[in-house]
């Protein structure tokens, strides 16, 4: 998938570890909780519009920080999302947005980018409280492709 397609789904430049993930690793889920919003494996991008379409007014509905661009969920409770909070696309930090329609949501950043969250996602280190819950559970595979979409 080229990155220039990419950007143009997302209205935005993207960080390159981002990019190089989607053309890495097929569509799936990590810990049957961690979806990363990508391209089907035929390089079709309706899904990953629908879906940023999606998160995007969920944010908009909780007056979520506008610097805020998601990328991934987190079951049905949360998003995963980079602070855009410069013009360097590859410096943005990722943060995992806990929203709440009643009193605003909550911003939990993480140290790292895209790929750095992934990783320390799978293996339960991303020092983030707020996921605990995931790793309470009997643990579930680690990854998941969604076969009917590669």
């Amino acid at each position: 998938m080229p990155q220039e397609t990419l950007e143009t789904v997302f209205g935005l430049p993207l960080p390159v570890d981002y990019v190089r993930y989607v053309r890495t690793v097929p569509p799936g889920v990590y810990r049957d909780t961690l979806a990363v919003d990508q391209p089907d494996g035929d390089g079709s991008t309706a899904e990953l519009e629908a879906a940023l379409d999606f998160r995007r007014g969920q944010l908009r509905d909780d007056e979520a920080p506008e610097q805020l661009v998601p990328w991934a969920a987190l079951g049905r409770d949360y998003l995963v999302c980079w602070i855009a909070d410069g013009d360097v696309a590859d410096d943005w930090r990722v943060a995992v947005y806990e929203p709440n329609p009643f009193t605003g949501g909550t911003v939990h950043p993480f140290a790292g980018g895209c790929v750095d969250f992934v990783l320390a996602f799978a293996a339960g280190a991303t020092g983030l409280a707020v996921l605990d819950y995931v790793y309470r559970h009997d643990p579930d595979p680690l990854f998941t492709a969604f076969l009917d979409r590669r």
